[in-house]
């Protein structure tokens, strides 16, 4: 669903609301909740996104965070891959800990551990070549700047937005029944989003009884 269905919807929802005199109002709401959702403890599946193109440098223990950055996705461990091909398993911890086991004195090499501060990952020890970032993490989805434009939120999940636009805007106009309405679209679309999420992990994982083989 585009930017200008969900809006439509929306209008419908508050009372056939004509013209388009409300409707900047809606976009804002719109892009003011996705801000929210992805700010969220829980974040659906569709925004998770490998990591591409990121490198260490050689003698540097910092690497900035991609733009797009919300947090890892903790299930999928991190590695370093050098230019061998080869990869090392790197692991998150406090950087205080890392501080003490891996501390600078100490010389370079394949890092073993990171922490991520003020929008970097601090690798530790300190990576004495170029490694290429290999893992996973949620990523901020494209802003519906337009009204044609479709992101992976109105894709999946058009309930959420429009249900929690919708509500807000209800609110500010006081009127009971349309917070009602709304209220009911956001949890339709959040059940949605927890059966996707455990749908997901379901297949992510693989029943195993009594131990591997």
């Amino acid at each position: 669903m585009n930017r200008d269905a969900l809006v439509a919807r929306i209008k419908l929802n508050l009372g056939f609301i004509s013209g388009t005199a409300f409707d900047a109002d809606i976009v804002t709401s719109l892009q003011q909740v996705q801000e929210e959702l992805e700010r969220e403890p829980e974040l659906p599946w569709f925004l998770k996104k490998a990591f591409t193109g990121l490198v260490t440098v050689a003698d540097t223990k910092t690497v900035a965070v991609p733009a797009d950055f919300i947090r890892l996705f903790t299930s999928d461990q991190m590695f370093m891959r050098n230019s061998e091909n080869e990869e090392t398993p790197v692991l998150q911890d406090e950087e205080g800990f890392l501080r003490i086991r891996y501390p600078i004195s100490e010389d370079t090499g394949t890092p073993k551990g990171f922490a991520i501060v003020n929008g970097q990952f601090r690798f530790y020890p300190t990576p004495d070549a170029v490694y290429t970032i290999q893992g996973t993490y949620f990523a901020k989805d494209a802003v519906l700047s337009s009204g044609a434009t479709t992101n992976l939120w109105s894709t999946h999940l058009e309930e959420v937005l429009i249900g929690k636009a919708g509500f807000i805007l209800a609110s500010g106009k006081r009127d009971q029944i349309a917070m009602e309405l709304f209220a009911g679209i956001l949890g339709r679309g959040m059940q949605k989003l927890n059966e996707m999420n455990t749908a997901d992990e379901a297949a992510g994982s693989k029943p195993v009884m009594g131990g591997e083989d």
